[in-house]
């Protein structure tokens, strides 16, 4: 039996891509992939990192053997970055074919235009367009970093299915949620200026916190009703009034309750910067303040007993953090940054592939052992094909290819830990966000 993981899957786009987000969607009850894609490198609204677009954005799909079932080119009007066009293929109108939803805009002359986008329902099966709503509309005075963060969520209430869709980050932000007919159901704005707490967050996960059959959104640290809109609880609402880029549920074992992990941003107020742990029920359960732009981070299934570790990286100190669920610091036996947790063996825990810079393709075990070095730029992992474990898609950011893969495990055996993973709502629905926002973290947390 092979302890190397080996490529199981090619989709080959037959273009050049020089940005790439794979996500899993399904086609009359069968997997399939949808894959976006453009020869222009992803273009960030921040000015500092907005860039020119050289090529427009593209979607491939392609059936689980591999075969393209249908290629779109979305036009100049689409913007090719992440928070321009979130995609999310989900079920919507519970027919066992996913739609494809997405934030397009039909101006092909003005993509910064903040007044013509829209939300567009396409069909998974051929691409061709369903539906087209017009967005909400956003406050268009205000700093282009701002105006241009869209979301894409899904969830579901006492068994009804419900998409969201929001705007915002640093500053006005907006949600809405739409029922199976695509009907919208609410509407709300949150102004930082009127509604003090936490602003949004590069993360947008959505999850049945209390068990009551209900999903709640987590926008940024304030945890919101999926039927309402309306706060159920923020986080440390009198001190902390900035920005999360990572707010990622995370499953503890022996209480079977969420906790809610933070890494916190924002330059103001820098005291209140740092890494913060709370309950089901948005207290406090510890929390390290005083730190720097805590840029990326997450949680995986690192330790012997199954429990989490938790990673954050300060991007102005370079240093890197990691404590226990409990809130006491912890020290790997290697580096963690710029690594991503895989269960590639389906023991139900987890091990790490690097994603970029030297150590680039990189697996390890836990212990610390090196089992390959992957071809490509791996970029997010879960349970998407019909064997054991989980699975690393790559892409050729750097040799300029056309072809994304995935890697798995021939050896790999499935736990019951691993399928209890897998099978979980939340985990299943992570799966989804894979082509919105900083959410391909979210599985891990599972």
């Amino acid at each position: 039996m092979s302890s190397k993981l080996k490529p199981v899957l090619e989709l080959d786009v037959g273009e050049t891509m020089q940005q790439m987000r794979l996500v899993p969607m399904t086609i009359d009850g069968k997997r399939a992939f949808l894959v976006v894609h453009s020869n222009s490198g992803n273009i960030d609204p921040w000015p500092p990192y907005f860039t020119f677009p050289t090529d427009t954005l593209k979607l491939a799909a392609f059936d689980a053997d591999g075969h393209k079932l249908w290629r779109k080119d979305l036009g100049p009007g689409v913007v090719p970055g992440i928070w321009f066009c979130p995609i999310m293929p989900f079920d919507l109108d519970g027919d066992g074919t996913d739609e494809v939803y997405l934030v397009a805009n039909p101006d092909p002359d003005h993509p910064l235009d903040g007044r013509t986008p829209a939300l567009q329902q396409l069909s998974a099966a051929t691409g061709e367009p369903l539906k087209s709503l017009p967005c909400a509309k956003v406050q268009d005075r205000q700093p282009l970093s701002h105006l241009w963060r869209n979301f894409l969520a899904s969830g579901f209430s006492a068994g009804r299915r419900r998409l969201i869709t929001a705007q915002g980050t640093y500053g006005l932000m907006q949600l809405q949620c739409w029922d199976e007919s695509f009907n919208c159901l609410w509407s709300i704005k949150i102004d930082p200026d009127e509604s003090p707490g936490a602003l949004g967050s590069h993360m947008f996960p959505v999850v049945d916190i209390d068990g009551d059959g209900r999903d709640e959104l987590l926008w940024g640290e304030r945890c919101l009703d999926i039927d309402t809109g309306q706060e159920i609880w923020v986080g440390d609402r009198e001190k902390w009034h900035g920005h999360s880029d990572i707010v990622q549920p995370t499953l503890d074992l022996t209480t079977g309750k969420w906790l809610i992990y933070t890494c916190r941003e924002s330059r103001d107020p820098a005291e209140a910067r740092g890494v913060v742990m709370y309950d089901d029920r948005g207290r406090e359960l510890w929390g390290y303040r005083g730190l720097g732009h805590m840029h990326a981070g997450w949680v995986g299934r690192l330790c012997d007993d199954g429990s989490h570790l938790c990673y954050a990286f300060d991007m102005d100190s370079q240093k890197h953090y990691c404590y226990d669920t409990s809130g006491h610091p912890q020290h790997p036996a290697f580096p963690l940054n710029r690594s991503l947790p895989v269960d590639f063996d389906g023991d139900g825990l987890h091990e790490v592939v690097y994603t970029s810079k030297e150590n680039r393709g990189r697996v390890l075990r836990r212990d610390g052992q090196e089992i390959c070095t992957l071809a490509g730029k791996p970029c997010c992992c879960g349970h998407i094909l019909d064997m054991p474990g989980e699975q690393i898609v790559t892409w050729p950011k750097y040799d300029r290819g056309t072809v994304a893969r995935i890697y798995s495990l021939p050896s790999a055996t499935d736990t019951p830990a691993a399928r209890r993973r897998f099978e979980h709502p939340f985990y299943k629905s992570s799966l989804q966000m894979w082509a919105v926002g900083y959410n391909w973290r979210n599985a891990s947390g599972v």
